[in-house]
């Protein structure tokens, strides 16, 4: 089994990640049903996103992990964010979602990258030059699901 699963992890041009909650033929299956729903572009699942209706536009995206900030020009006061991670029966992940606010802050531009649990936020000011905010995922995950 371990010899099989290594082949396919090869084939499929994937490596092994951290999770360990399911066994190696668990493991092999969602692998290979991972592959074939790429290679088919089988869709496993649709759903509305109900909570991202209105005032939300997307602002970054990472794997599974959507991003989305509230629309409003220029610094607003009680700035949203949203954070969408979507569920995957092949993943083994869960649907998901948190929300961030700042006060009175610009956002020029949003950047991240889950297999880091890095979230960047780049702020603009007219009369400086725009810095950045970092937060890792796990924290958020923790405080925010």
């Amino acid at each position: 089994m371990q010899l099989q699963y290594v082949i396919a992890l090869e084939w499929c041009g994937m490596r092994n990640g951290p999770r360990t909650d399911a066994n190696l033929e668990v493991q092999l299956q969602r692998l290979q049903a991972y592959d074939n729903a790429w290679r088919q572009l089988a869709w496993t699942d649709a759903r509305p996103l109900d909570h991202l209706r209105g005032d939300f536009h997307p602002a970054a995206i990472s794997g599974n992990t959507l991003a989305f900030l509230s629309y409003g020009p220029g610094p607003v006061s009680g700035l949203r964010m949203l954070i969408q991670q979507m569920p995957s029966a092949l993943r083994g992940t869960d649907d998901r979602h948190w929300e961030l606010q700042f006060q009175r802050m610009s956002i020029h531009d949003t950047l991240m990258d889950v297999s880091q649990d890095l979230l960047i936020l780049l702020e603009s000011d007219p009369g400086s030059v725009a810095f950045s905010f970092l937060f890792l995922f796990q924290n958020l995950v923790g405080a925010y699901s």
